[in-house]
């Protein structure tokens, strides 16, 4: 009876998943010693996830430095990114921004828009605007959400390039389509006044509320003022105080003094003027002249 005890024990340790994964980091670890870079990547993240290990961060970043020096993408960009964190290393931007540009150069998407916000912000480098908008032009055609978004700006504000209208409306019409709220909004803001496009308020609207609905404090107090006017929609003045609600709960100057104008005057809400003193002072803090 004791002897079948241990050998269902026995079996059960042999079978384990932790037992698994040991082997499999003691293989993992004996091939990576050969050279090869994915297999040295491989293991870097076992440490770095802590799979079938303990996490142990400064051996995460020694094989993934191993890997990066053959010159493989993922690995460098990796790298490139526990320098930028200061994880199991030292924190340090200029190697962040050295690793990034070799990844970048490989072709690797995310990490050239990374190598653009380095440039345009001068982490890690000297800023340069026009190797800033390269590189998000490469990262924006290779259909990274941000970078198209970044690109937008630039042709927007004539950053890194001459003001192009057309390029902006482009680019932002394409990240808005994925989803980003940033996007929406300032497409929103082309369409409402006619930039590059004819005008059109009712397509303005459409945008607004879909950037609010992520969370766009600013396109959440276009929308409360769209609402309330009647602009590009029917108004709605219940859904105007909605709105102006949500984005001076995160902080619009702008929507704190209309929410607590509305609290004033007892227009669509109950009056309430300590409410409306509350709502005031917040805007006043942010500067609001109207306050």
């Amino acid at each position: 009876m004791i002897q079948k005890s241990l050998l269902i024990i026995l079996i059960a340790v042999i079978n384990s998943p932790f037992v698994f994964s040991q082997t499999t980091l003691s293989e993992t670890k004996k091939e990576a010693k050969q050279g090869n870079p994915e297999i040295q990547y491989k293991l870097a993240l076992m440490y770095y996830d802590g799979e079938g290990t303990v996490v142990n961060k400064k051996k995460a970043f020694k094989w993934i430095k191993k890997s990066a020096e053959q010159a493989y993408a993922k690995a460098q960009y990796k790298l490139g990114l526990m320098y930028d964190n200061g994880e199991g290393v030292k924190a340090d931007k200029e190697q962040a921004f050295y690793c990034y540009k070799k990844a970048a150069e490989q072709g690797y998407d995310y990490v050239q828009y990374k190598l653009a916000i380095m440039y345009r912000d001068g982490i890690g480098t000297l800023i340069n605007k026009n190797k800033a908008s390269n590189w998000f032009k490469q990262a924006a055609k290779k259909g990274v959400n941000v970078a198209q978004f970044e690109l937008a700006v630039l042709y927007h504000e004539g950053i890194g390039t001459s003001v192009d209208l057309e390029q902006a409306f482009y680019w932002y019409k394409k990240s808005a389509i994925q989803g980003n709220m940033y996007a929406q909004y300032y497409l929103g803001e082309m369409y409402y006044l006619g930039e590059a496009i004819q005008a059109d308020k009712v397509h303005a609207f459409f945008l607004f509320k879909e950037s609010a609905e992520q969370g766009n404090m600013f396109a959440q107090s276009k929308l409360a003022s769209m609402y309330y006017n009647g602009d590009g929609t029917a108004v709605n003045k219940e859904q105007s105080f909605f709105w102006y609600k949500k984005a001076a709960e995160q902080g619009d100057a702008v929507a704190q003094f209309e929410l607590g104008l509305m609290f004033d005057t007892g227009d669509v809400i109950q009056q309430n003027k300590q409410k409306a003193i509350y709502w005031y002072e917040k805007s006043s803090e942010q500067g609001s002249a109207d306050a």
